[in-house]
């Protein structure tokens, strides 16, 4: 049955990149179908022909697979361009300027492995930002909490509740979220809903094997 057309909306975009980037291998190929079977308003011809004529060639979009690994970079170089283009010979420089734009839109920023947040309650964050917001997280809590630590007492743009977050992901890794507030609470139980925790796990590990195997080891970033 022909579905009718619906304009995409922003959201729409950024949950299409987000389904694309878990159900493709590492060799690219998307599962078109799994792709689908979570858009029922779409259909996989849909799906394939925006992303391929319009997000991929207009846009030049990084999937959300491309985006941890460009937050991986990030986080041993700084947001410096001249440094990251070259992990991504097939993108141009504009292609870019959105994933830059949202790291300050998420309120995250980097400079070498220091990392800086803010999370307000009056801050709206969209689906794909909590998803990132989570990444981030779990990337700060297992390999950067030394570089983090000794300075999160003198950093006063850090909000309470943030800094209560990250002690708790530190320490017993989400299990205690009751001590949180409840506006973090939610934030970190949809952004497991919607991206998978065991799922993000595994693609972190997949990913640091493959940065090993084709640029190093990035275990001490």
């Amino acid at each position: 049955m022909k579905r009718e057309y619906k304009k995409w909306t922003d959201d729409d975009k950024n949950q299409l990149l987000f389904l694309i980037g878990k159900n493709q291998n590492y060799n690219g190929k998307i599962y078109w179908d799994l792709v689908q079977k979570q858009l029922p308003d779409r259909t996989a011809a849909q799906c394939k022909y925006y992303y391929k004529n319009i997000l991929k060639q207009k846009e030049e979009l990084f999937t959300p697979s491309e985006m941890i690994a460009l937050y991986f970079l990030m986080f041993k170089y700084g947001p410096n361009l001249s440094v990251l283009k070259p992990y991504f010979p097939n993108k141009t420089k504009s292609s870019f300027e959105l994933p830059l734009e949202q790291v300050n839109q998420c309120r995250i920023f980097y400079t070498g492995v220091f990392l800086k947040l803010s999370l307000d309650e009056e801050v709206k964050l969209s689906q794909f930002e909590h998803r990132l917001l989570i990444v981030i997280l779990r990337l700060t809590q297992y390999r950067y909490w030394l570089y983090l630590n000794p300075n999160i007492n003198q950093m006063p743009e850090y909000s309470p509740e943030l800094k209560k977050l990250i002690t708790n992901l530190n320490m017993d890794r989400l299990l205690k979220r009751t001590t949180l507030h409840e506006v973090e609470i939610f934030q970190i139980e949809r952004a497991e809903e919607l991206f998978g925790i065991q799922k993000l796990f595994s693609k972190i590990e997949m990913l640091e094997k493959w940065y090993a195997e084709a640029y190093g080891d990035i275990s001490n970033m």
